[in-house]
């Protein structure tokens, strides 16, 4: 099974059963599911190279066709995937020796995404079927080379290693009126399950759920059912929501890149919890109720904090309560800078808060 080869340098070595029956496995295939990797990689972050963990969640594609040992532009891969977009996937299979840095280059260059898979540890006489399935399903024998995945996962590396390195600074206009993002057709659906709703506030208030319980419960709930939630709390028609439960997230000169999930989604929520009553609260008390009723509008937390204390959900929180205490629905309690600044609610119940907004 030694593979021809034009360049006298790759020093050519046999090719065993294993290898070649992995090979002609995954040429034969159409669907591959490459699990979720977590490897140590070089990142560049603030002008420096960092190693640290970079984490690719689970990813697949489809093939259109495949082949084993295609020639490309100056490498040869052990199997090549072209999707139906045109793009091609090289995948290796690593035996003997790992993918060195000259071959990586050349992947890099000729295709949309490659891999190594390592069955170096696998009796080289060969495996069946079902123990290569096994395999593919375990995430430490898969390596990203290249390709948008890995080149994501590691720009979310980058900006965690920035976040902990710098201290969170408030550098938006948070002035003016609320830049207003409707979103009518999911807030009609909202709308429809606003029984629905009313009935599990009365059940919850019932059975006496409440703080982090009450945050988990949210957590567990459909995105649309959670804003139905909110508008029976606050007795609002999702239909008609006022503009600074709508708005636009302020521009930072640094995205924070935290709940980037139209304001509908989770404003509601967050002035349901933190809008109404007499608590005074601060935004990194926020960031962690929202991990927990929103966990899905909070997918880019991770847990990093800023050198002063904040994680990117608290960050954006905080740019959101400064824009309400600018329009005039909550008020700043003053502190000594914009960033460590508490807040406190406008209404202590929902009564004033209906008042107050019908005039």
């Amino acid at each position: 099974f030694q593979h021809h080869v034009e360049e006298a340098n790759c020093n050519p070595q046999p090719m065993t059963l294993l290898h070649a029956f992995v090979r002609d496995e995954l040429a034969a295939r159409r669907l591959h599911v490459v699990p979720q990797t977590i490897s140590y990689m070089d990142v560049e972050a603030d002008r420096k190279l960092y190693k640290t963990l970079v984490t690719v969640p689970m990813e697949s594609f489809e093939a259109e066709s495949a082949a084993a040992e295609v020639r490309g532009d100056g490498v040869q891969p052990d199997v090549v995937c072209r999707l139906k977009n045109g793009a091609t996937v090289a995948i290796e299979v690593r035996f003997t020796h790992a993918v060195d840095d000259a071959k990586k280059q050349l992947l890099e260059r000729g295709y949309a995404m490659s891999l190594e898979f390592d069955v170096s540890d696998l009796p080289p006489a060969g495996v069946t079927r079902e123990q290569l399935n096994d395999a593919l399903k375990e995430s430490h024998r898969w390596l990203w080379l290249d390709g948008a995945p890995l080149r994501l996962a590691k720009a979310r590396a980058a900006m965690r290693i920035s976040w902990s390195n710098n201290a969170w600074r408030v550098d938006a206009n948070v002035e003016g009126n609320p830049d207003v993002h409707p979103a009518p057709t999911s807030l009609a659906q909202a709308a429809k399950r606003l029984l629905w709703a009313k009935a599990q506030l009365r059940a919850l208030k019932a059975q006496g759920v409440k703080g982090e319980d009450g945050a988990r419960w949210l957590g567990q709930q459909e995105k649309v059912d959670r804003v139905a939630v909110a508008c029976a709390a606050l007795r609002l028609d999702p239909n008609q929501l006022p503009g600074f439960l709508l708005q636009r997230p302020p521009f930072e000169k640094w995205p924070i890149r935290a709940l980037n999930h139209h304001g509908y989604s989770w404003q509601p929520l967050v002035f349901m919890k933190f809008g109404i009553g007499k608590a005074v609260f601060s935004a990194a008390q926020a960031g962690e109720w929202s991990v927990m009723a929103m966990p899905d509008r909070c997918d880019s937390e991770d847990g990093t904090l800023s050198r002063n204390g904040l994680t990117r959900t608290a960050a954006r929180l905080h740019l959101y309560f400064l824009q309400l205490e600018a329009q005039g629905w909550l008020h700043g309690v003053p502190s000594s800078t914009r960033e460590t600044r508490t807040f406190r609610p406008k209404f202590e119940t929902v009564e004033q808060f209906l008042s107050a907004l019908a005039t």
